[in-house]
C-alpha cells in the first residue's frame, strides 16, 4: 500500500468498515484506487456473492486488473504483497497457546478482559482481578490469549481471499482455505463454536458476556469465506461443514446466558450482537431469521439505546465516548448495509419520535464540532479499539457522502418516474389542448351575440375552464425526444416547464392526485362492470359528426369471420377446433344481415387441414385459405433479440427463474416461428380486411365462438343503436360443456375476455409483432383504452413493447356477449385464479410443444441418421475416385496419407480406460481420470493435500503423448478417436473390411465390452487432489470435444456393417447417460455457463450426440444456449474479449472459431436455420474470421507466450468457406490439399480436414 509519513497505515477492519458502510470505495483507501476508474460495466454474474463487501467494486477492480490498468495493478501488487508475507503463516489455531489459563479445553477460545487489573496491593497470581475503564492491561495480547491469534487469522484470511479474487491464483485461496479449515473443520485444531471464556474477570465465577465483542472478527471471515467459494476453494464437504460450525456458534449465541445477556446490553455490545447474528444466520442460509433480526432487535434497541436528540447515552459514560460512539456508528453503518440486502432501508428510515442510525451520526458530528468530544481520543494502547483511532474523520465524510448519495439516487429515481408521469400527462394534455380550442370556437361564437345576458353566465364559465386548466395542464406544449431504449428523455424546454410543475407532484399523494385528474381509477374490478360504465369521449359529438357521414346511409350489414387454427396440447384436446366447428354448423341460428364466413390458418397438420376444409364445404362454408408453407416456416429464425442481455441463457440470472419464466422466455425466443404457426392476429387482420369490403360491421373472432339467437339480437340492437362509435367490445361467457348452449334454460356470464367488432371505417387493427400466449388481443385493448383486469398485467424484461394510446382511445361500446366453446381441457376452463394461471402455464407448454413437433417433422424430413455431419460425403467420393485414377494429383497425396497411417493404425492394437497404471479417486479403472495439469501436492502438507496451483508448470504426464501420460487416459482417448475415424475413413475410400472391422474393434473396446468399456462421465477428468472431493474440474469436459467428428465414423462404421444393430444401440444407451451426465452434474451445469470456449465446445459435443441420436428437441435446445453466446463472446467488430485475456491469445481466438465453425457446419448438415448469415448474430463470427485471419501474413501483435502454428489458417480459412462466411474468390481445391493434413489435437483440427471438407 502506498502512505506517506503523514498518513497514518489504515487496518484491514477500518478499511472494509469505511467501505462497505460508508460508501467510501475500498480501492480509494486501502489499494489507493482512483474513484473514477471504479466505473465499469460488471454484471450481477460477474460479482461475488459477498453480503457486507461491495461486490460490485471488487468486480470492478478484478476486470481492471486484468485489463493490465497501470494503477490498479500497482494496487493490487501492493496487496499481493502484503498476501505474499501473509502465506508466511503456516496456520493460527486456538490449540496454540501454550498454557490454558481458564479452560483444561485446548479448543476453548480463551481471552482476558481488556480492562481487567490486578487490585491495588496484589500480585498478578492474586485474585480477584479488577476493571478499569479505558485502561488495557497489555497481558490480554500474551500468547496465552487467543485475542491476537483470532485478529491475525482474520485480517490473514482476508488479505488472501481478496489476493486470490483479484488475482485469480488458486496459490491464495489455498492458502485461505487451509487456515480456515484449521480454525474451523480439523479435529485436532478447531475452536469450539462459542465464546463463552472470552473476556474472563480472573477472581469472579461469572462468565461474562461482554466478550462476544472479540466474535465480530468471524463477520470479516464469513466475507472472506464467500470470496473463496467465488474461488471454487472449498470442497461441498467443506462448505457444509463450516455453515455447520457457524450454525453451531449462532445457536450458542442466541441460546446461552452469555449470548442472551448480550443481545440485552444497551452499548454497543448490543449493535455489535445484533450484527453478528445476521451476518452468521445469512452464511448459514437462515435468511428468515435475518429480517426478524432487524425487525425483532434493531429497531426496538433503537428505542432502548438511542436518545431522541441522536445520542447514545449508555457510550458517554464511558472514559473515552468519542471512540465507543464511532465504534457503535460503525456497527450500525454495517446493519443498514446487511438490511439492504432484505430491501429494508435502516440508515436514514425513521421512527415515529424520529430516531435513526442517520440521526446517531448527526449528532456525532455536532458533538464533535462543538464541544471537546474530539479531545477525549485516549493515548493509550487500548488495542481493543485503536482500529477505529482516526476513523472519526473517515466515518464522518464517509456517512455524509452517503446520505448525499441516497438523497441524489432518491431523487433521480423519483425524477424519472415523473418524467414518465409527464410523458403521459403530456398526450392527455393534447387531448385536452385540442378539446380546449375547440370549446373555445364555439364560446367565441356565442359571444359574438348581441345578447349579454345569455353570454354573461358563459364568460363566468370561460373563466373556470382556463384556471382548471392552468392547474391541470401545462401551458405550452413541450417537445419529447424519444431514446433508442424507449425511454422518454426531456428536453431543455420540458424540464424547464417541469421544475415548476414537479413541485405540486413531488409527494406520492400528489401525483396520484394530478393523474385522478386525467385517469380515474375504476372503483370495481369485475370486468363486465367495468365495460358497461364505460361512457365514450365526446359522445355527443361522434354521434352529430355520424349523422352526417356516408356511413350513416349504408345499412347495419355484419360479416362474422371465425379463425380455425391449430389445436395445441396441452392446452386444448387434439381435434377440438374440428368437433366445435361441426356443433356451430349444425346448431348455430342463421344470424339476421351477418354474413358468415372461415379463416383456416395455417394448420400445419395436413390431415387435420382436410378434414376442416372438406367439413366447410360439405355445409357450403365460404372460407379464407392460409396455408402453412413448410418453406417459408424453416426461413423463419429466433428471437435472440428478446433476451435481456448477450449470454443469458448461459447465466446464472437465467437458472434462477422460476419454471414458469424460464418457459415464457423460451417461448419468447419463439416468437417468430410462434407468429407464423398460430398466426392469431394475422388471421384477424386478415379477416378485417377482407371484411370491410363486404359489410359494415366486421367480426374477425375466435374459432371457438357460438352464437345464440338471443345473443345475436342483443349484439346487433347494441351496435345499431350506437352505430356512432368504431369499435364493440362483446364480453365472453366460458362453457364447459357445449350442449349447455342448447338447453332453453341457459343463462350466460359473460365475464371473460371479450371479442371485438370493428366499423369499416375503424383505424385500428392487431398487432401482429404480438405473439399467441402473450396478450395478442389485448394489446389492442390497451390501445383501444379498453378497461378490464388485464390493466393489471405486468409485462416480462422479454416481452413485446405495447404501443401507446390510440387516436381513437375510448371509441367503444359494449355490445351483447358471446359463448365461448369447450376446449376440451375440463380442468382449465374453471373461473378462478388458480384456472386462469394453469391456462397461461400449459399456454405456453403448448406453443413450445407444437413448434417443436413442427421442428421435429421438418428436421427428420430434410435429415439422415446416416447422413455426414463434418465430412462431405461427396468430397470424399471424389477422393476414393482419385485412388483409382493414375493421375497424380493433390487429392489422391491427401488420400494416400491417410490410407498410410491406416495401415499403421491396424499394428498399434486396441485402447481401453483400463489400460491406465494409476487409479482414479474413485479406485474403479473404467472411470476416465486425468489430473488437472498443473496443480502440484502441497510441500507443506503431511499429505500433500490439498493440491496448489503453479502456474506453467506442468504435472508430468498431462502432456499429450508423452510416455508418462500412460499414467492417464487422455492419451488413450485422443488415440481411439483418431484411430476410429481414420479407419471409417480408409474403409470409405478402399472398401477394404479390415479396416471397418478394426475400427469398429476400437470402439467396442472403449464403450461396449464390459471389461475394458469406459464408465459413460468425465467425473475424474482434470481433478485437483484435495478439492471437490477429489471430483474433475468443469474444465476437464473439454477433454471430449471431439466427438463431433468421431460420430462421422462411427456413421460410416453402421454403413459398413463393422457393428451389429446390438452394437450400435449399446453405443447409444451410452450416449444417452453420458449426454444425461453432461447436462446435470455439478461439472457440467458449470461448464455450460462458461463464457469462452468451453461454453463453446460443451455445445459442440452436446450438439452433435443429440444430432446423432435424433433427437431435434434437446439439439434445437442446444443450439438456443449456443446462438445465445455469440454476442456473449465476439465484439460486433469481431473480436473475441474472453480469448484475449490469455497468455496465449492466438491459440485460444483460433480454436474458439474453430468450434464454431463446426457448431455452424452442424447446423448446416442437420438442417437446423440458424437465421440470415447476413446478419446479427453470425455477422460477428465471420467479422472474427476475418480478423484472426488478417494476421496470416504479419506478426500477431498480441500477446502469445508460445509459438504458433501458422498452418491453422488454412482449415479455419477453409470451413469459413464452407459455412457461408467468407467471399473469398478464385480458391482451388489444391489450395487446401497440399497443406498439412493432420494438426495437434489442442488445434481442434479435425483429421482429414482438407480429405474430406468440400469447397461448396
Amino acid at each position: 500500500m502506498k502512505h506517506t509519513e503523514q498518513e497514518p497505515r489504515i487496518s484491514i477492519e477500518k478499511a472494509i468498515l469505511a467501505d462497505v458502510c460508508l460508501g467510501i470505495p475500498l480501492g480509494k483507501i486501502a489499494l489507493d484506487i482512483p474513484e473514477h476508474l471504479q466505473e465499469c460495466d460488471i454484471s450481477l454474474d460477474d460479482q461475488p456473492g459477498t453480503y457486507l463487501f461491495r461486490g460490485e467494486q471488487l468486480a470492478v477492480m478484478k476486470r481492471l486488473y486484468q485489463k493490465g490498468h497501470a494503477s490498479v495493478v500497482d494496487a493490487v501488487s501492493s496487496l499481493v504483497a502484503m498476501a505474499d508475507d501473509a502465506c508466511k503463516t503456516s496456520r493460527l489455531s486456538v490449540t496454540d497457546k501454550p498454557n490454558f489459563r481458564f479452560s483444561d479445553n485446548p479448543h476453548d477460545y480463551q481471552s482476558l478482559a481488556k480492562y481487567a487489573w490486578p487490585a491495588d496491593g496484589q500480585s498478578e497470581s492474586e485474585k480477584p482481578f479488577v476493571l478499569r475503564d479505558g485502561e488495557v492491561n497489555p497481558d490480554c495480547y500474551s500468547d496465552d490469549f487467543d485475542y491476537v491469534r483470532l485478529v491475525r487469522f482474520s485480517d490473514t484470511v482476508v488479505l488472501l481471499s481478496l489476493a486470490a479474487y483479484l488475482t485469480g491464483r488458486h496459490f491464495y485461496a489455498d492458502r485461505a482455505s487451509r487456515l480456515c479449515s484449521i480454525w474451523f473443520l480439523n479435529d485436532d485444531t478447531l475452536q469450539a463454536p462459542h465464546f463463552a471464556m472470552s473476556q474472563v474477570l480472573p477472581g469472579s465465577t461469572r462468565l461474562r458476556w461482554s466478550g462476544i465483542i472479540e466474535a465480530r472478527f468471524f463477520v470479516y471471515v464469513t466475507e472472506a469465506i464467500r470470496l473463496l467459494d467465488a474461488c471454487e476453494a472449498f470442497d461441498e464437504s467443506e462448505q457444509k461443514g463450516l455453515r455447520s460450525w457457524f450454525s453451531d456458534f449462532l445457536d450458542w449465541m442466541q441460546q446461552s446466558e452469555q449470548g442472551q445477556a448480550a443481545r440485552k446490553a444497551k452499548n454497543n455490545i448490543g449493535f455489535w450482537y445484533d450484527l453478528q447474528c445476521m451476518v452468521y444466520a445469512d452464511f448459514c442460509g437462515r435468511d428468515a431469521e435475518c429480517e426478524a433480526i432487524i425487525h425483532q432487535a434493531v429497531l426496538p434497541r433503537l428505542e432502548r439505546q438511542m436518545a431522541c436528540d441522536g445520542s447514545l447515552p449508555e457510550e458517554l459514560t464511558r472514559a473515552y465516548p468519542h471512540d465507543y460512539v464511532v465504534f457503535s456508528l460503525a456497527a450500525m453503518a454495517l446493519i443498514s448495509r446487511g438490511a439492504e440486502k432484505v430491501g429494508i432501508s435502516l440508515w436514514d428510515s425513521k421512527q415515529s419520535d424520529g430516531r435513526n442510525f442517520q440521526a446517531a451520526h448527526d449528532w456525532l458530528l455536532k458533538a464533535a464540532n462543538s464541544s471537546s468530544l474530539l479531545a477525549q481520543i485516549p493515548f493509550s494502547d487500548s488495542r481493543c479499539i485503536e482500529s477505529f483511532h482516526g476513523l472519526g474523520p473517515i466515518l464522518d465524510m464517509g456517512i455524509e457522502q452517503r446520505a448525499i448519495l441516497r438523497i441524489l439516487d432518491a431523487s433521480t429515481t423519483k425524477l424519472n418516474k415523473l418524467e414518465s408521469e409527464y410523458a403521459l400527462l403530456q398526450q392527455e394534455q393534447l387531448h385536452r389542448t385540442s378539446e380546449n380550442t375547440r370549446l373555445q370556437q364555439e364560446i367565441d361564437n356565442i359571444k359574438s351575440s348581441t345578447s349579454w345576458q345569455l353570454t354573461r353566465p358563459l364568460r363566468f364559465l370561460r373563466q373556470v375552464a382556463r384556471r382548471s386548466a392552468k392547474k391541470n395542464c401545462f401551458k405550452t406544449v413541450f417537445s419529447q425526444s424519444v431514446k433508442p431504449s424507449g425511454n422518454v428523455s426531456l428536453s431543455s424546454d420540458i424540464k424547464s416547464g417541469f421544475k415548476r410543475y414537479r413541485k405540486a407532484l413531488f409527494t406520492k399523494a400528489g401525483i396520484f392526485r394530478h393523474l385522478r385528474t386525467f385517469f380515474p381509477a375504476a372503483s370495481v374490478r369485475d370486468p363486465l362492470t367495468l365495460l358497461t360504465s364505460h361512457q365514450p369521449p365526446r359522445e355527443k359529438r361522434l354521434m352529430q359528426e355520424y349523422r352526417h357521414s356516408e356511413l350513416a346511409k349504408m345499412p347495419d350489414t355484419f360479416v362474422l369471420y371465425r379463425i380455425i387454427g391449430n389445436d395445441l396440447v396441452p392446452r386444448h384436446k387434439k381435434g377440438q377446433s374440428r368437433e366445435n366447428l361441426r356443433f356451430v354448423l349444425e346448431n348455430e341460428p342463421a344470424l339476421p344481415n351477418c354474413d358468415k364466413r372461415w379463416v383456416v390458418n395455417r394448420i400445419f397438420d395436413q390431415d387435420e387441414e382436410r378434414r376442416v376444409i372438406a367439413m366447410l364445404e360439405e355445409y357450403r362454408q365460404p372460407y379464407i385459405h392460409i396455408p402453412f408453407d413448410v418453406l417459408e416456416y424453416r426461413q423463419i429464425g429466433w428471437d435472440f433479440d428478446a433476451l435481456p442481455e448477450p449470454g443469458y441463457l448461459n447465466s446464472k440470472a437465467f437458472l434462477k427463474l422460476t419454471t414458469e419464466q424460464q418457459g415464457r422466455l423460451r417461448t419468447a425466443l419463439y416468437r417468430l416461428k410462434n407468429n407464423y404457426v398460430m398466426h392469431n392476429n394475422g388471421a384477424r387482420n386478415t379477416a378485417l380486411r377482407d371484411g370491410f369490403a363486404r359489410a359494415k360491421w366486421v367480426l374477425p373472432w375466435d374459432g371457438n365462438c357460438f352464437l345464440t339467437s338471443e345473443a345475436w339480437r342483443e349484439i346487433s340492437h347494441m351496435v345499431t343503436q350506437r352505430a356512432h362509435l368504431s369499435y364493440f367490445a362483446v364480453p365472453m361467457d366460458r362453457i364447459t360443456d357445449n350442449a349447455l348452449l342448447l338447453r332453453p334454460d341457459y343463462k350466460p356470464n359473460p365475464v371473460e375476455e371479450p371479442q371485438l367488432l370493428f366499423r369499416c371505417d375503424a383505424d385500428e387493427m392487431f398487432n401482429e409483432d404480438y405473439p399467441y400466449g402473450r396478450r395478442p388481443k389485448v394489446e389492442l385493448f390497451w390501445r383501444l383504452g379498453i378497461p378490464g383486469p388485464w390493466d393489471r398485467w405486468k409485462d416480462d424484461l422479454w416481452d413485446q413493447p405495447r404501443r401507446g394510446l390510440s387516436p381513437e382511445k375510448g371509441r367503444f361500446g359494449v355490445a351483447g356477449w358471446v359463448a365461448r366453446m369447450y376446449s376440451g381441457v375440463k380442468s382449465l376452463e374453471t373461473e378462478d385464479k388458480a384456472a386462469f394461471k394453469n391456462r397461461g402455464i400449459k399456454r405456453q407448454e403448448a406453443i413450445i410443444a407444437a413448434i417443436g413437433h413442427i421442428d421435429a417433422q421438418v428436421h427428420a424430413d430434410h435429415s439422415n441418421p446416416l447422413g455426414l455431419t463434418f465430412y462431405n460425403e461427396q468430397w470424399l467420393t471424389r477422393a476414393k475416385q482419385s485412388l483409382l485414377d493414375s493421375d497424380d494429383n493433390a487429392l489422391q497425396k491427401s488420400a494416400q496419407q491417410l490410407l498410410e497411417r491406416a495401415e499403421q493404425i491396424l499394428s498399434e492394437g486396441l485402447y481401453s480406460v483400463t489400460q491406465k497404471s494409476s487409479l482414479p479417486p474413485s479406485g474403479d479403472l473404467h472411470d476416465y481420470w486425468h489430473p488437472a495439469p498443473y496443480w502440484w501436492p502441497d510441500p507443506d502438507s503431511p499429505d500433500g493435500l490439498p493440491y496448489i496451483w503453479k502456474d506453467g508448470q506442468r504435472v508430468p504426464g498431462t502432456r499429450m503423448y508423452e510416455p508418462e501420460s500412460a499414467k492417464y487416459d487422455r492419451t488413450r482417448l485422443q488415440l481411439m478417436l483418431d484411430g476410429t475415424t481414420t479407419m471409417a475413413l480408409a474403409w470409405y475410400l478402399t472398401g477394404r473390411e479390415d479396416f471397418a472391422r478394426h475400427g469398429a474393434s476400437l470402439l467396442r473396446t472403449w464403450f461396449l465390452n464390459p471389461e475394458t468399456r469406459m464408465n459413460p462421465h468425465l467425473r475424474y477428468a482434470q481433478v485437483r487432489m484435495g478439492h471437490n472431493n477429489n471430483e474433475g474440474s468443469p474444465g476437464g469436459i473439454i477433454e471430449f470435444k471431439d466427438m463431433y467428428y468421431f460420430l462421422d465414423a462411427v456413421r460410416l462404421l453402421e454403413r459398413s456393417e463393422a457393428l451389429s444393430l446390438s452394437e450400435i444401440k449399446t453405443f447409444k444407451i451410452w450416449l444417452h447417460e453420458y449426454l444425461s451426465w453432461l447436462e446435470t452434474s455439478r461439472q457440467g451445469e458449470k461448464e455450460k455457463i462458461a463464457s469462452n470456449n468451453h461454453g463453446t465446445y460443451f455445445d459442440l459435443q452436446a450438439g452433435a450426440m443429440t444430432v446423432y441420436l435424433n433427437e431435434p428437441e434437446k439439439y434445437r435446445d442446444v443450439m438456443f444456449r449456443a446462438l445465445s453466446r455469440i454476442p456473449q463472446q465476439f465484439s460486433e467488430a469481431g473480436e473475441q474479449p474472453e480469448e484475449m485475456r490469455r497468455t496465449i491469445t492466438q491459440h485460444y481466438c483460433f480454436f474458439n472459431l474453430q468450434g464454431w465453425l463446426n457448431i455452424i457446419r452442424l447446423a448446416q448438415a442437420s438442417r437446423f436455420f440458424l437465421g440470415q448469415f447476413s446478419n446479427e448474430p453470425l455477422i460477428r463470427i465471420a467479422r472474427s474470421c476475418q480478423w484472426v485471419l488478417q494476421h496470416d501474413q504479419t506478426r500477431w501483435p498480441y500477446k502469445q507466450i508460445e509459438p504458433f502454428d501458422p498452418d491453422r489458417q488454412y482449415p479455419l480459412s477453409l470451413m469459413a468457406l464452407v459455412c457461408s462466411l467468407s467471399a473469398e474468390s478464385g480458391v482451388k481445391a489444391s489450395d487446401y490439399l497440399e497443406k498439412k493434413t493432420v494438426f495437434n489435437p489442442h488445434d481442434a483440427v479435425a483429421p482429414y480436414w482438407n480429405v474430406g471438407v468440400a469447397i461448396e
